[in-house]
């Protein structure tokens, strides 16, 4: 057995030469034997190794006793041991986590806490089995059928190639001991009753189902890794913009010429990208957005995650919900005739008069500057203060010299600006009467012109944050 989990660690490349390796050993039979078997292969891969064994102050006196016991053998074995003692329960209800889950991530730093370049534990294809069960039950894609991997990070998994009854044949053939945990044969833990009932079962089925199992599993995880790599290019092509996390435009092609399965990995992608995770995404999920394809502009499907996506146009708009600024829900803030101010979006905006002689030569050169984010307005045209907000009902402005009106959200849909992104563009307004769209146009009606006496120059600076 230990040349065929030798072959494995060199399939995967686990251990290189020199490698600083921490095993995670419970006590158990599985991680005994990996504490064995590794102490047997550094007298044909240099390695240093050193156990970390988490106490999880569940199991009372049993439990210091397994400490006692890996201790006694680390010093048999010339491994350093170094014991970490935790509450579990009280980490679980820290972390809003189960106990299972909150004992995985403090063994994990426990680990970590030793630097090591390996942290080698003693998942074997029994737990594969039970993994791919387990998720197979619950509902999972490939992924959570590929079970788990051989190598992630630094985490290694040297006994993957080997079943639980393999491993116990070994310690006994070799007289070595181990503990049990009793809390193994507990059925209050759903992988208990999945090891407990459903492995003997496939077993009376074929012998073999565990070690088929975790073959299975290894192909999935080939499958698996294809299908991310096929997604990633339609993902490539496909994309229109992004703005780190916060928002990704896809060509809308992707949910109508595309297969399904390729449009669920690239917004899995997305998901992971934006919100960091990807569980609580549910197949419905994945239809809402996909139905959005054939829905009309300006349709909105809520996400988990606090997200949302859009039908805008010939795109489909994942963003983050809260990140939108809906109408009526910003406050509108008084602008000073000259001075700074901030913007809610960190931006600063400026405000000042020209000098009396500027004035002279802007109106006489009659060439006034044209950019986007630097604006000189006729002031006496102002009928009442200025405000930055964003859209209400009613909004207007004027686009030519014969003072003829138009509806901002006319001016919106002619430039096909995204639903989602018209009520988070700022307006400078006077009244209904929109002065300035900012990063787009200024109200003909406040244009510069021979007869203006007094020009206001109004800025926003292009980068958020600057001038803090």
């Amino acid at each position: 057995m230990i040349q065929k989990i030798k072959n494995f660690i060199q399939e995967f490349h686990m251990i290189e030469k020199g490698d600083r390796d921490v095993i995670g050993v419970s006590g158990g039979a599985a991680s005994m034997c990996l504490l064995f078997v590794l102490c047997e292969l550094r007298k044909e891969i240099p390695m240093y190794l050193s156990v970390v064994h988490v106490e999880h102050g569940i199991r009372g006196e049993t439990s210091k006793a397994d400490a006692r016991y890996v201790r006694e053998v680390c010093e048999r074995l010339h491994v350093s041991f170094h014991e970490a003692a935790i509450d579990c329960r009280a980490l679980a209800r820290e972390w809003n986590m189960t106990v299972e889950e909150a004992g995985r991530t403090a063994r994990y730093e426990a680990f970590e806490r030793e630097c090591p370049d390996k942290i080698a534990v003693a998942h074997h294809q029994n737990d594969v089995a039970e993994t791919l069960l387990f998720h197979l039950c619950r509902g999972t894609g490939l992924k959570g059928l590929g079970g788990i991997p051989p190598v992630r990070g630094k985490i290694i998994r040297p006994l993957l190639c080997v079943t639980a009854e393999e491993i116990r044949a070994y310690l006994k053939k070799n007289h070595m001991e181990w503990r049990e945990d009793e809390t193994n044969g507990s059925e209050d833990y759903t992988r208990n009753r999945i090891r407990s009932r459903m492995i003997p079962e496939a077993q009376k089925v074929n012998e073999k189902a565990v070690s088929h199992m975790a073959e299975a599993a290894l192909r999935m995880r080939e499958i698996e890794a294809y299908m991310t790599e096929v997604a990633e290019a339609a993902y490539e092509r496909y994309l229109i913009e992004t703005e780190n996390d916060r928002k990704v435009i896809l060509d809308i092609r992707l949910f109508t010429e595309e297969k399904p399965i390729i449009a669920a990995y690239v917004l899995q992608r997305v998901f992971c990208e934006m919100a960091g995770k990807w569980k609580d995404i549910a197949a419905v999920n994945l239809k809402d957005i996909a139905d959005l394809a054939a829905k009309q502009s300006g349709r909105r499907v809520l996400l988990p995650y606090g997200m949302a996506a859009f039908r805008i146009y010939n795109t489909i708009v994942i963003r983050k919900e809260f990140e939108i600024i809906h109408a009526g829900g910003m406050t509108p803030l008084m602008i000073p005739k000259e001075g700074e101010m901030p913007l809610p979006d960190g931006r600063v905006l400026k405000t000042s008069f020209l000098a009396p002689k500027e004035v002279e030569e802007m109106k006489k050169k009659g060439n006034i500057p044209n950019e986007t984010y630097t604006k000189w307005l006729d002031y006496d045209k102002i009928n009442t203060s200025v405000v930055l907000r964003t859209r209400q009902a009613g909004d207007y402005f004027y686009v030519n010299s014969g003072l003829e009106s138009k509806k901002l959200k006319s001016f919106f849909i002619d430039e096909k600006i995204p639903i989602d992104e018209r009520n988070r563009i700022f307006l400078l307004a006077d009244g209904n009467h929109i002065l300035w769209i900012l990063g787009y146009r200024i109200s003909e009606k406040c244009k510069i012109t021979e007869l203006t006496e007094r020009i206001w120059k109004v800025s926003v600076t292009k980068e958020k944050g600057y001038g803090k």
